[in-house]
């Protein structure tokens, strides 16, 4: 039955390929950067931007407080400076306090997020958490001088609080925020290298289709497409089969590879496939459950193979002989190839037999 399948002529064959070609080119989507963001959370995005912006509103108070009392000392220190030395004035005050207050909060924070994302060697991250710690002792100890020399005994538990509190407040929001800092950027190097790889294989597949996962499952069912559409005995004759082993449609493809492609071996793939591919998905080798022929059909088909002197009878003759209905005999001459009899007439009727 299978034998007498009409096979694809080369441009059939040819408009196969190309049609599975298509096909997966349609498929493909070019991937958008908006696809692989970094920082996808399981959270809201406007909840945790609200966060981390309520967190640099309380640094900001933190640092404030703290920035007044190194502020004071600073002023202090300078200022004796600028009396005892007429070549210093009041601006250098001014610049020197800026400079400690610099040096104190924002060098804590940069060093610290230095070292967590610029260096990878362990002495240079030591080095500049060392002088992140030196940065911080600078702010906690203006913060200390001048609460030792001006304390408040009234409010003085208060005032300690604010003393230290402030500083290290500032400092600790400042960890916090270089860990997210941190996090983020690695995951956007990470978004990155994956978006590149996504666009490299959708350039890759829209160049080279047969490079694509699904290509030859979609080239399998093109093949089946091209000889259904071949000629009029495989629309009839395909469908058929299939409807009794939906198995055969990869056998019936497999005798296209081996008609068109020399190289083609169905036990270990067509060369041209790369190692651990299937040549056709679609079309499973096991599991799949062989669907067997009626008793009726299958008494015709009998009937069939041992009769062959027989054959010119008429439909109805085979139905009286086999016991079996008209539409049975027409279902099981369309699995052996023919949808008539000899003795049957142009407008589907039977010529009845002389005895």
């Amino acid at each position: 039955m299978i034998n007498s399948i009409v096979p694809l002529t080369t441009q059939r064959w040819e408009n196969a390929r190309a049609q599975a070609e298509r096909t997966i080119r349609e498929r493909l989507q070019e991937p958008t950067r908006r696809q692989f963001r970094a920082g996808d959370s399981e959270y809201p995005p406007a909840l945790i931007v609200a966060v981390i912006v309520l967190m640099i509103v309380v640094a900001v108070a933190a640092f404030y407080l703290s920035a007044l009392k190194e502020v004071t000392v600073t002023d202090i220190t300078l200022t004796t400076l600028v009396n005892n030395f007429q070549k210093l004035t009041d601006r250098n005050v001014v610049i020197g306090t800026l400079a400690v207050l610099a040096l104190s909060e924002a060098g804590s924070l940069l060093f610290g997020f230095a070292s967590r994302v610029i260096s990878k060697q362990a002495r240079v991250r030591m080095l500049l958490r060392a002088f992140q710690a030196l940065c911080v002792l600078v702010a906690v100890i203006a913060n200390v001088s001048i609460t030792m020399a001006h304390p408040a005994p009234a409010v003085a538990v208060f005032d300690w609080l604010i003393t230290v509190g402030a500083p290290l407040l500032v400092i600790g929001i400042g960890l916090i925020l270089e860990e997210l800092s941190a996090d983020w950027l690695a995951a956007n190097v990470v978004s990155v290298l994956a978006f590149n790889s996504a666009v490299k294989q959708y350039q890759t597949e829209s160049a080279q289709p047969d490079r694509h996962s699904d290509f030859y499952a979609v080239w399998g069912q093109a093949i089946l497409d091209q000889l259904i559409q071949q000629s009029k005995h495989n629309r009839e004759i395909i469908p058929a089969l299939i409807e009794v082993d939906p198995r055969v449609r990869q056998m019936i493809v497999y005798r296209q590879f081996e008609r068109f492609n020399w190289t083609f071996d169905k036990d270990t793939k067509p060369e041209a496939l790369p190692a651990g591919v299937s040549v056709l998905p679609m079309f499973p080798d096991t599991e799949v459950p062989i669907k067997k022929h009626s008793a009726e059909i299958q008494a015709v088909l009998d009937w069939w193979d041992a009769t062959p002197d027989q054959h010119h009878l008429a439909q109805r003759a085979i139905a009286d002989k086999c016991r079996v209905s008209l539409a049975t005999v027409n279902r099981a001459l369309k699995l052996v190839g023919t949808t008539e009899t000899p003795e049957t007439s142009a407008n589907g009727h039977h010529k009845e037999e002389k005895i």
